[in-house]
């Protein structure tokens, strides 16, 4: 029989429901912030050679899917990222907003996800309840949210990888903590969300290869999950999310020598657009740039956040 290890000292009905409040708050006030990305359009960048000239991806067929598993378009290998986008395509066909909608939602989501993982982990490593359990979690969301970083992945449409990924990645840190409630995790039906969420952020974008050391160091602090030999069958346990790491660095490997860099020259790793390329002429005539392709041109939207103006 299974037995539990770590326990929530913020378990109560009423502790979660002002959790999932509090989360969900966060989660529409980031979702606010960001609208303004709704007017953006495709940019003429990535998004024109992504999205607006290829067509591959247009669709749910047997042919469209195939090629989202096995296409390195442009050295990436994000097949669930395309299928966000396919479905994007079945309900607001190439109108952009539709496409910036989505990944503000994401985004919000996301904002709410990092609420619930910092409520979780201040309980569990610091004993912090109430509301400054509730305060610390919202403000550290709001600090990730609103930071102008956050701008470029949200309102560019071909940064959806990046949302989508942390989306799912976010989801997987939080399983991974209910699922170690119980020993060993894998007899947790959430032991096994945690790996199937961790392969839809891999097929999202590689960059999440690091979870299984995330899980380690979570592990050692707050969890307090290794102890004198403990760290062994903590490795091992580790094993199924590392073998999905290795995997998707060797396909990621794989994408950047078979499709070729967006952004980078093959010999040199330099970016290989000229000046006049890189420097939209918006930027300096004020007027937007055209890209070459036959449909109306779009401008650079300007996004402000917390009063702080971000180009992108």
């Amino acid at each position: 029989m299974s037995r539990s290890t770590v326990r929530p000292t913020a378990g109560t009905a009423e502790a979660r429901s002002a959790g999932v409040l509090v989360a969900l708050a966060v989660a529409g006030l980031t979702c606010l912030v960001f609208l303004p990305a709704l007017g953006g359009g495709f940019l003429p960048w990535d998004d024109e050679s992504n999205l607006v000239a290829n067509r591959a991806w247009r669709g749910l067929g047997p042919s469209q899917l195939g090629w989202m598993l096995t296409s390195f378009h442009k050295g990436h290998w994000i097949p669930v990222t395309w299928l966000s986008f396919a479905f994007d395509h079945v309900v607001w066909g190439m109108d952009p907003r539709g496409y910036h909608l989505t990944s503000v939602l994401i985004h919000g989501a996301n904002a709410g996800l990092v609420s619930l993982l910092v409520m979780r982990l201040l309980e569990t490593g610091r004993g912090v309840e109430g509301a400054a359990r509730l305060a610390g979690g919202a403000a550290a969301a709001l600090a990730f949210a609103l930071h102008p970083l956050r701008v470029e992945s949200v309102a560019w449409v071909t940064e959806r990888r990046d949302v989508l990924s942390a989306f799912f990645f976010l989801l997987a840190a939080l399983a991974y903590l209910r699922a170690v409630r119980e020993e060993p995790i894998w007899r947790s039906p959430w032991g096994w969300l945690a790996l199937g969420a961790f392969a839809l952020s891999l097929g999202s974008k590689s960059m999440a290869v690091g979870l299984p050391v995330v899980l380690l160091i979570l592990d050692a602090y707050p969890l307090a999950r290794i102890r004198g030999g403990a760290w062994r069958a903590r490795l091992i346990e580790k094993a199924p999310f590392a073998l999905l790491s290795l995997l998707a660095a060797a396909i990621a490997m794989i994408a950047v020598r078979s499709g070729g860099s967006a952004s980078s020259s093959p010999t040199s790793g330099w970016p290989s657009a000229s000046p006049s390329r890189a420097i939209p002429s918006s930027s300096i005539s004020g007027r937007p740039s055209c890209p070459s392709v036959s449909r109306p041109c779009t401008s650079f939207p300007s996004i402000s956040i917390l009063g702080l103006p971000s180009i992108v």
